[in-house]
């Protein structure tokens, strides 16, 4: 009202003075701040011609000092023309600040939301805007009960400010309702929210504008799911009698459900509306998702992508035929485009790498028609490789837009390791271990020189692995060499050779193992791989005790074996540390024999399979992850071997086997003593595995239950569910980076359904990379 009463007198006086020049100008109530300095602010000077623009600029300039509480403007008439008087009331000189009655609050906290504390001078205006800042600071908190007041205490020719703070109780979300969800439990519902109900170990904080936010997310998953007139209000907050806790109640209309009419597709030309449609999972009379319409969309863009025309567009729109009908009528808008085809791709980044090692691994060529899926399949591939740090497949354009070149440009990563480590398992005990693994690895390129060597540029490029490792405990000593080609004489065909000598204290004797593996083996696509293997291998068994069983008695000695291993693997896991989603299956298929050179004759089937699932991602993306995993196996002797030799035979029980149970000791005993394991011809043993993230994935916890059992020979099926094993527990898993890239292993295990002669052994652990 006042600006109002004081821009009507300044039209006024132009009315009056418009002609008039400015003969003087005059600053009135100025105690502290200088006259000389407020007037270079003004644009109203003597000399010049009266302006009222002028004159409410400089009242906006004078306001924006945040010098004055107050200023007034005066005009008056005077010979030689007009002059021009302000007149102000200065802000008191600002003090110190005091904050009173913050509990939960840190001082810090407090003085970094207001913002007078960064002031010289007391502005009134300031001081109301920093008491609704800091209420708001302290809902945000939690405190949404809390008062603020302010104080003004002179002092001295200056003043203080003094918060003074109740902040009352913090309030934390015992409980969110949903009301009118009939087709929905409140389980799915409250997963989408952002707002969440206060747990164990942590409490919730309320922000209404999050709240806000979420019914938005309910309402469009309703919309989603095909409930199009859903809405979803707040109905209520109830506190408690303390007003520490409070309910949430939501109500939700959820109208009636949409259903597809009519799917149409428009402007295909390439494939038939038959083709299509086959790729389409939302059909007439099925329920309106529209997360089903968009994968629809995506679906149709693939078929054209793996054809050649890489920019097809699927646009989908959907319209209601009658109002009341509740049922949709949805089109695809095809839009072609043209027919692309690759002329030539281009390798960039790759050195020390050999582009065929990088071309061996991109499965579309030059002068073939574009494929999306071959483009994935062959980023996926490079990816797997692990050789370098960043990976980018591009489009470039050529004078013929039918043809396209593709740009690959790589970074490389480091791809050799230098590791020491110590672990300790319950199964093994105490493990030190040195090795050296080399991927990406050229057995040609020998150094040159010192610094070839030392710079990682020799042995590098060729796509090869090597590993060579070394393994010493009070209870195990083991060298291993592993070398592996993936593309043998640049074919299609994996080549590797291993050797090892390992040595091994038994229960009751020594055992030393020293021979090798030569494997040939074929990638048929990106996840499936087989191979024939050529095993031969010595295995000296030696120092008995005197109460060794028998088994271990009848292999006394040298005893050569020779084998060949037939193995099929399909590998579909995100990941190999810690897969979310996919499976891996094996299956295996042994003969060894007298006709191979060795001293026994008996076969050997392993099946395997593990499948891992992701059942909830929580807000900061770490997943839940369900995993089944099953092993079976199972050996036959032949000819003149009667049995399969003690040390080929099954054994379960320990940290990576049936839980609960000591290592090796679930299956059949030595009958004298029971005492030693026998291992047995026939192997069952599953397990099922919860993870769930604690803090990331460097502390996940997991629930587990592992089952099965050993038998002492094939035929022997029904020991396996007579002497069946069962185990639940709960573990942790602690990833430290300087261990590696596997987690320290904590489990617990309880036996549930055991033997009288079984050895349990409750907790077992891992620490170090396992073996």
């Amino acid at each position: 009202m006042a600006r109002l009463l004081l821009f009507i007198w300044i039209f006024s006086a132009f009315l009056i003075a418009q002609s008039n020049k400015v003969n003087e100008v005059e600053i009135k109530g100025l105690i502290t701040v200088g006259e000389d300095f407020i007037k270079a602010k003004l644009e109203t000077q003597p000399g010049k011609n009266y302006s009222p623009q002028s004159l409410r600029n400089d009242i906006l300039k004078l306001h924006k000092l945040k010098l004055f509480s107050n200023i007034d403007v005066k005009l008056e008439q005077a010979s030689g023309g007009l002059k021009v008087m302000f007149l102000v009331i200065e802000n008191q000189l600002l003090g110190k600040v005091r904050i009173i009655g913050n509990q939960n609050i840190t001082k810090q906290q407090i003085l970094d939301t207001i913002e007078i504390d960064n002031q010289r001078y007391l502005a009134p205006y300031l001081l109301s805007i920093d008491k609704i800042k800091l209420k708001e600071f302290y809902q945000k908190e939690s405190f949404l009960f809390v008062e603020i007041s302010t104080k003004l205490v002179p002092r001295n020719g200056w003043v203080d400010v003094e918060f003074r703070i109740d902040e009352g109780p913090a309030v934390y979300i015992s409980e969110i309702n949903f009301f009118g969800n009939h087709n929905f439990a409140k389980g799915k519902l409250i997963k989408l929210l952002k707002t969440q109900e206060t747990g164990a170990i942590s409490s919730v904080i309320y922000n209404e504008a999050v709240l806000n936010e979420d019914l938005i997310l309910i309402r469009n998953f309703y919309r989603s799911e095909g409930y199009l007139d859903a809405r979803a209000e707040l109905r209520d907050i109830i506190f408690s009698e303390t007003r520490e806790a409070m309910r949430i109640n939501i109500s939700i209309n959820e109208g009636p459900l949409y259903k597809v009419n009519s799917v149409k597709i428009v402007g295909n030309t390439t494939f038939t509306e038959e083709e299509l449609f086959a790729r389409l999972r939302l059909k007439k009379d099925n329920p309106f998702k529209q997360a089903d319409m968009f994968q629809d969309k995506a679906r149709v863009e693939r078929i054209y992508g793996e054809n050649g025309f890489m920019n097809a567009k699927a646009r989908p729109r959907f319209t209601l035929p009658t109002l009341n009908a509740r049922v949709v009528d949805i089109t695809y808008d095809i839009t072609e485009g043209n027919e692309v085809y690759v002329q030539k791709i281009d390798i960039s980044g790759n050195d020390p790498t050999k582009d065929r090692v990088i071309r061996d691994n991109i499965t579309v060529n030059p002068g073939e028609r574009f494929n999306m899926g071959k483009v994935e399949v062959s980023q996926q591939k490079l990816r797997r490789l692990n050789f370098f740090e960043t990976i980018k497949m591009d489009l470039q354009d050529t004078p013929d837009a039918d043809w396209k070149d593709i740009a690959i440009r790589v970074t490389e990563g480091r791809t050799g390791n230098l590791r020491f480590a110590a672990g300790i398992t319950s199964d093994i005990g105490v493990v030190g271990e040195v090795s050296v693994t080399k991927r990406n690895f050229d057995i040609t390129k020998w150094p040159k020189s010192f610094d070839e060597f030392f710079s990682g540029v020799s042995f590098t490029g060729a796509g090869q692995t090597l590993s060579v490792r070394l393994q010493a405990g009070g209870e195990i000593l083991r060298f291993n060499v592993d070398f592996q080609e993936p593309r043998l004489l640049g074919y299609n065909i994996i080549f590797g050779v291993n050797l090892f000598s390992n040595e091994r204290l038994r229960e009751s004797f020594d055992e030393e193992r020293f021979g090798g593996k030569i494997t040939f083996g074929r990638n048929l696509d990106i996840d499936t791989r087989v191979s024939l293997s050529y095993r031969l291998e010595n295995v000296n068994i030696n120092n008995l005790d005197d109460d060794a069983p028998v088994d271990v008695e009848d292999v006394e000695g040298d005893n050569l074996l020779s084998s060949l291993i037939f193995d099929l693997t399909i590998d579909t896991r995100d990941d190999f540390i810690l897969p979310a989603r996919g499976y891996i299956f094996g299956v295996s298929y042994e003969i060894a024999g007298t006709a191979l050179g060795g001293d026994h004759d008996f076969s050997k089937v392993n099946l395997r399979l593990a499948w891992f699932q992701t059942i909830y991602t929580n807000d900061d993306g770490f997943k839940h992850i369900l995993s089944l995993g099953s092993r079976m196996g199972f050996a036959l002797p032949h000819l003149d071997t009667d049995r399969v030799p003690i040390f080929e035979r099954f054994f379960a029980g320990g940290a990576s086997s049936i839980r609960g149970f000591e290592f090796r000791t679930v299956g059949p005993l030595d009958q004298e003593f029971l005492e030693d394991p026998l291992g047995g011809e026939l192997l069952f043993v599953n397990t099922i595995e919860y993870s769930i993230p604690i803090f990331q994935n460097t502390f996940r916890m997991v629930l587990f239950s592992d089952f099965g059992s050993v038998a002492p020979e094939v035929g022997d099926v029904d020991v396996i569910f007579d002497e069946f094993r069962l185990s639940i527990g709960f573990g942790f898993r602690i990833k430290v980076p300087a261990l590696g890239p596997r987690p320290f292993a904590l489990d617990f295990g309880i036996p549930i359904i055991a033997e009288d002669t079984d050895d349990e052994q409750i907790f077992s652990f891992s620490f170090g990379k396992p073996f």
